[in-house]
């Protein structure tokens, strides 16, 4: 399980999951000896750590991470997206036990800490805890930094944007959390969801609630509606006697063999209760300052609150939904891969809400609108897959 986390957290590029904001690192100034910015230094990093996880040599790494603190120091300070990289491919390589990152990790934490407590470009870096900043960081050490951060900043927003982003650790981490914790988890996220209503934060910590109450294991699955990449919507409920397997992409599609796999299922299923999902985001452009702040405060189309916003913040969110449902259809088209997709916008709330902090991955859910399972190996899924429709009742 270890090895998947690491591989999930050092194999990404700079954003894990399609809902990561768009990466702030690769407008980063050059500052290396070799030119590199730090979004381009972190890439190049997180592609030596997936080699080293898959058991490949490491003796490259500490000399890019070197590099990569020296470019940190270089930026000026402070440079919180340049001692964020450096805190998140440090922290992979603790975990694989590459001499002197671990010291680099808490370095990294420690002169953010110091030199950015109070600035407002350090809201973009909380908002990834939650999503991979915890993995790749560590629990213990996200947690020291988030309640120092909390208890020393003098800004009431980044003090808040603190304790959310603790919440959210946690619940990346709920998997592997002490059983005496999860009350402690319920408080956090309770305390996030009312603290940081109308921002991004407060909406995953709602999104984070409700897997709690609806969406772990053996609970059944309620009303839970999504939009498609086709333009209409599809409820999980209305599925209710099919197996459903949620298949969850990150920002880079499946493999060929993956995806072949997808298409025999379908095919080998085709007279069988078996409905495959795919659930992924296909980002537009990078948004300007203004389109952002609109997204962190509107997400991704909820109605209501469009019809409650200013006319162009609401054009803004409408068309952009509908940009991304259109570049998710035309990968589908792409790949010859006919399924329902739902588009996991911005906020990527079915991510959160089955606790996907990293993709891709796969929840399966049984005839009786169970979540059964969680991200098996390709091998074990098959097996699951034919078991749950064996047990399911057959077609009319």
């Amino acid at each position: 399980m270890l090895l998947t986390l690491l591989l999930a957290a050092a194999c990404a590029p700079e954003p894990v999951a399609p809902h990561v904001p768009p990466p702030v690192l690769a407008h980063a100034a050059r500052a290396s000896d070799t030119g590199a910015t730090a979004g381009e230094l972190e890439a190049r990093l997180n592609a030596l750590l997936a080699a080293a996880a898959r058991g490949g040599p490491v003796a490259e790494v500490p000399a890019g991470l070197q590099e990569l603190a020296a470019a940190a120091r270089a930026l000026g300070g402070p440079h919180v997206e340049a001692l964020g990289a450096l805190a998140r491919t440090a922290g992979t390589a603790a975990r694989l036990e590459i001499a002197g990152a671990a010291e680099l990790r808490r370095q990294a934490l420690q002169d953010l800490l110091e030199q950015a407590r109070d600035d407002a470009r350090l809201a973009a870096f909380l908002e990834r805890f939650g999503r991979d900043n915890t993995l790749a960081i560590g629990l213990a050490e996200s947690e020291r930094f988030l309640g120092e951060l909390a208890a020393r900043s003098s800004s009431a927003e980044l003090q808040a944007a603190a304790r959310a982003a603790h919440a959210l650790a946690l619940f990346e981490a709920a998997d592997a959390l002490a059983p005496e914790r999860v009350p402690e988890l319920r408080r956090r996220l309770e305390l996030a969801a009312r603290e940081r209503a109308g921002t991004r934060q407060g909406r995953r910590a709602t999104a984070a609630l409700f897997h709690w109450d609806h969406l772990r294991v053996m609970k059944v699955v309620p009303a839970f509606r999504g939009r498609t990449a086709a333009g209409g919507e599809l409820d999980l409920a209305e599925l209710r006697g099919r197996v459903v397997l949620l298949d969850f992409w990150g920002e880079t599609t499946p493999t060929p063999a993956e995806l072949e796999l997808r298409r025999a299922w379908r095919k080998q299923h085709a007279a069988a209760p078996f409905t495959l999902v795919v659930v992924a985001g296909r980002r537009a452009a990078a948004p300007s300052a203004q389109e952002e702040a609109w997204l962190a405060r509107l997400g991704d189309g909820d109605e209501a609150a469009l019809d409650a916003a200013e006319p162009a913040a609401a054009a803004f969110v409408r068309a952009r939904r509908a940009e991304e449902a259109r570049r998710l259809a035309a990968q589908l088209a792409e790949l010859e891969l006919d399924t329902p997709a739902i588009v996991d916008g911005l906020d990527a709330r079915w991510s959160d809400a089955f606790h996907v902090p990293n993709a891709p991955t796969t929840v399966l859910i049984d005839a009786q609108g169970r979540v059964r399972y969680r991200g098996l190996a390709r091998d074990e899924l098959a097996l699951a897959l034919r078991a749950l429709l064996a047990e399911a009742p057959t077609p009319r």
